[in-house]
Formats: structure tokens, C-alpha cells, sequence
């Protein structure tokens, strides 16, 4: 089991929270450019809020799939397959013309973004010993806030400065960034097996 204050520790719970940040950024990246999408694809603000609403949606149906789905093949796999769709979803949004299809991928994307809050605490209860659980576990809900804030603050600016589409394109490269750490710092699990 992994113990507090281990190489092994600091890694995997940096990998968790470092895919915890990613998942919220990406939830949330919308909510500043409410007014730029109601804009550009001539929408009230209720009907440019559904960007935010049918990812938020999706990610909570996608709880319920995940849990058992990590039962039977593993967690970290599920959880990286699940981040990698989520990057490619990102980038996919960048490129769309019509607000359907906007709304199709955010949907999309938070069915992915769904796959590390399912299952990342079952991970830690597996693999972590009680103490190092709760204390990593601290460090992955600071990473939700922290993900969700910086997702809307580089979102807003980019934004600003650039357009919808570029917020998108620098969300998802950076995504990407975070899941090729995430991959490379979580250890596989020893005492869990699918």
C-alpha cells in the first residue's frame, strides 16, 4: 500500500489532482464566454447557458458507468482512456460551426470528463493506506476548486484577447499536457485487480 510522504505518494496524488484540475477547467471554461457564444451563433443567454448545462449533465450521468466499468478493466486504464477523450473532445469543439454541434461534443466531453472523478477515490481506497487516503484526498478536492478557477479565468482572457474557438484550442493542448503527466506520474495499480 502506499504510505504518506513516499516518492510513490507525492506522485500519484500530483497525477490525481493534476487530473482533477484538468476535469473542472474544462467543465467550467464556458461560463465566460456565455456572452461571446450568444453572440456568434445569435442565442439568448438561456440557450447559450445549455453549454454549460449538457456537459455538467452528461458528466453526472457518466458517474453511474464508470464505477463498474473500472471493476471490470482496471482503473487507471479507464481513467486514461477517459481523459484522452476528453482532450479530443476539447479540441474537436474548436473547430465546430453550429451551435448543435457544440453542444453534441460539450455532451460528449462530459461523459469523458466523468471518467477520473468516478473513479479516483476508489483508487486511492485501494491503493493508499488510510492516513495517506485522506490527506491525498485534500489535495485532489483543492485541485477541483483550483481546476474550475483557472479554467474560467484562462477561458475569460483568452477569450477576450482571441475568440471562443482559441480558448478551446489552448484548454485542449494544455489537457493534453496534464494527461501525459497524469499517465506518467500514477502507478499502476498493485493491490486492485480488474
Amino acid at each position: 500500500m502506499i504510505t504518506t510522504g513516499t516518492r510513490e505518494f507525492w506522485f500519484a496524488t500530483l497525477a490525481l489532482a493534476l487530473g482533477s484540475f484538468m476535469i473542472f477547467a474544462n467543465v467550467h471554461m464556458t461560463q465566460p464566454l456565455l456572452p461571446q457564444l450568444a453572440q456568434t451563433f445569435h442565442l439568448t443567454p438561456l440557450q447559450a447557458s445549455w453549454s454549460l448545462t449538457v456537459t455538467i449533465s452528461m458528466l453526472g450521468l457518466s458517474l453511474l458507468i464508470y464505477g463498474p466499468l473500472s471493476d471490470a478493466f482496471g482503473r487507471k486504464p479507464i481513467m486514461v482512456l477517459t481523459l484522452f477523450g476528453a482532450v479530443a473532445t476539447t479540441l474537436a469543439i474548436s473547430q465546430v460551426e453550429t451551435y448543435s454541434s457544440l453542444l453534441i461534443l460539450r455532451g460528449l466531453q462530459g461523459f469523458f470528463l466523468g471518467g477520473l472523478p468516478a473513479i479516483a477515490i476508489a483508487y486511492l481506497g485501494d491503493e493508499f493506506e488510510r492516513k495517506a487516503v485522506l490527506v491525498a484526498v485534500g489535495f485532489y478536492i483543492s485541485a477541483n476548486s483550483l481546476g474550475g478557477v483557472t479554467g474560467r479565468l484562462v477561458s475569460g482572457f483568452v477569450g477576450e484577447h482571441y475568440n471562443w474557438q482559441t480558448v478551446f484550442l489552448v484548454l485542449g493542448f494544455s489537457s493534453l499536457v496534464w494527461v501525459l503527466l497524469f499517465i506518467c506520474l500514477l502507478p499502476p495499480s498493485k493491490i486492485f485487480q480488474a
